[in-house]
């Protein structure tokens, strides 16, 4: 990693709420593992890229002209990210399986996240201004969700 993509990471971790240790924690490193990566310069790209969206920051190619092209979202929907029970679900680093229709300006989308597997639900409301709340489901629940919300068997027999 060039120093720019270090001085990066150490800029994101001050403006993040978390901590260097949190950081760190979240990668699967010591607080002194990631000293001597950021020292060494030995982050890799896919490590850059998760440390940016777990502080919350997206990495994204967008053409110098600011006309951003959207084909790495995963979703249509806004951004979630949310902490419950000390893990970060992230709808950015997520896949999603399936949308329920758009009732009243609500949906739900089940997603998967592609860095630790685990299943969530996301709903999404325009109440107070809009957002999103992310509630976690085991596979089982996930699955069962998928048939309810009428997947498809190929879709639900690559869950």
């Amino acid at each position: 990693m060039s120093e720019k993509g270090t001085e990066m990471i150490k800029a994101a971790i001050k403006r993040s709420a978390m901590k260097q240790e949190d950081v760190a924690k979240a990668m699967g490193w010591s607080k002194s593992g990631l000293c001597v990566r950021l020292k060494n310069r030995t982050v890799d790209a896919d490590e850059f890229i998760d440390m940016m969206e777990l502080m919350g920051y997206t990495v994204d190619p967008i053409p110098k002209d600011g006309n951003g092209d959207t084909t790495f979202r995963k979703t249509s929907s806004l951004r979630v990210r949310e902490m419950v029970d000390k893990t970060i679900y992230d709808t950015q680093r997520a896949v999603m399986i399936i949308r329920t229709p758009n009732i009243g300006g609500c949906h739900t989308e089940l997603m998967r996240d592609t860095v630790t597997s685990d299943y969530f639900t996301v709903f999404y409301h325009p109440f107070n201004g809009g957002g999103g709340k992310i509630v976690p489901c085991t596979k089982d629940e996930a699955v069962r969700l998928a048939i309810a919300f009428g997947a498809e068997d190929e879709t639900i027999k690559h869950m």
